[in-house]
């Protein structure tokens, strides 16, 4: 395989950029009203609880907050990654890193 992106195939930009477009998806589906905490409150309760028993309703409160949060931060964590592994295989090295 040549080390020109440019001549890459279809195969290749679909593997380096698939996972970015992949994430950019998934944000933009979270980011609708229907995945609000007002409507993830109780499918993520019920996953909890399934998982580690009842918990009372005021503690369910900064649960369901940590864990939002959570999962903010690890989602853009990962589409950060994606996009740094894309650039990475897409831009042409430096001359600074090469011998």
């Amino acid at each position: 395989m040549s080390s020109n992106p440019s001549r890459m195939g279809v195969l290749f930009w679909l593997r380096v950029w698939g996972p970015v477009a992949l994430g950019v998806a998934v944000i933009a589906l979270e980011s609708t009203e229907m995945m609000g905490a007002d409507h993830t409150s109780g499918p993520l309760r019920w996953l909890y609880q399934y998982l580690f028993g009842p918990v009372p309703d005021d503690r369910w409160e900064i649960i369901h907050h940590i864990a939002r949060k959570s999962g903010h931060f690890i989602g853009y964590g990962l589409i950060g990654l994606a996009w740094l592994r894309a650039w990475w295989f897409t831009l042409p090295r430096s001359h600074f890193l090469q011998d």
